[in-house]
């Protein structure tokens, strides 16, 4: 399989989380200057990566569903998070899970080189529903779910709307969403500052990005990184929507798939996992040392755990691999 790694912009995601590059971003002009050139440039190029061989789509109630599909064996589906994509969020997973399954990643809606349609109504429950319609179009029963952050919200309702369809499921990045709570306040935050402003800021403030340096120079990159590669209506519109993927504690409970939950140290929803564990002991919880929530998924052990914990419940002994 081809290395997705190599691809530019997951080397600029990487690079951006570097030493080098933590020095290289310097509050200078000229380095503003260069640097804005950059993102801007690989914005461009985006919408070419959002059709790589291999990519294919389908329809999913009038809107165009992405997705990659790569290697045999038991079926795993990966679900990304806000203004990501299937390329941007599972560059480093999906080698290591196709050496010894089939893997399915899609662009959700709103994202990627998947349909972009305008209006909250397109989205909450809509997107668990892709992801539904995508088994349904792949003639596969029940799968492995893997979500990140947005994904592993979706990922956590999709557990009280359809298990039967899930064979276990990974809830990373993510944790109980509860209803009207102060999540439900930042995304509404979010989609405004969209709207208003093309700005994520209030994301960056709930995860605690926006002190990772003194001057916010790596903020304001990515900032305009996702503005240039997403569609700024159409993010405001899943940020809405994205309201309706909430869990009561009777809903946690009553679950009866395997489940695990994976989340950075120093990840602010760190402490919604840790929620959801209290109600369910029973579901591992795996916390990265030293891992935000944007370093998570390029850490080693995230792609390890997750590879780990599907082929237990398929029992593979990982070892033999």
């Amino acid at each position: 399989m081809e290395n997705l790694s190599s691809y530019p912009a997951t080397k600029f995601l990487k690079e951006s989380n570097s030493r080098h590059s933590r020095k290289m971003f310097r509050p200078n002009y000229t380095s503003r200057l260069i640097l804005s050139v950059l993102v801007c440039c690989i914005a461009l190029l985006l919408p070419a990566y959002a059709d790589l061989p291999g990519k294919k789509s389908f329809d999913s109630d009038g809107v165009e569903i992405k997705y990659l599909e790569v290697g045999e064996g038991t079926p795993v589906l990966l679900i990304h998070g806000f203004a990501a994509s299937a390329l941007t969020n599972w560059a480093r997973v999906i080698p290591r899970l196709s050496r010894n399954h089939r893997v399915i990643a899609l662009d959700n809606r709103g994202h990627g080189g998947s349909g972009k349609p305008v209006g909250e109504e397109h989205y909450g429950d809509e997107m668990i529903l892709d992801s539904i319609r995508l088994l349904d179009y792949l003639g596969i029963k029940k799968a492995h779910i893997v979500g990140y952050s947005m994904g592993g919200y979706i990922t956590a309702k999709m557990l009280t709307m359809y298990p039967d369809r899930m064979i276990s499921a990974t809830i990373a990045g993510a944790g109980w969403a509860k209803e009207k709570s102060i999540r439900e306040e930042t995304l509404n935050e979010l989609a405004n500052a969209i709207d208003r402003d093309r700005s994520v800021a209030p994301l960056f403030k709930k995860l605690d990005l926006d002190k990772e340096n003194e001057h916010g120079m790596r903020m304001r990159l990515a900032n305009r990184f996702i503005m240039f590669s997403n569609h700024p209506d159409a993010l405001a519109s899943v940020a809405r929507g994205m309201k309706q993927h909430t869990e009561t504690k009777e809903d946690i409970l009553a679950i009866k798939v395997p489940t695990q939950l994976i989340v950075g140290s120093e990840d602010p929803i760190a402490k919604a996992a840790e929620a959801w564990g209290a109600i369910r002991p029973d579901h591992s919880l795996t916390i990265i040392d030293g891992a935000n929530h944007m370093s998570t998924i390029m850490r080693a052990e995230f792609a390890q755990t997750i590879e780990g914990f599907v082929e237990k419940i398929d029992g593979y002994d990982a070892r033999e691999h």
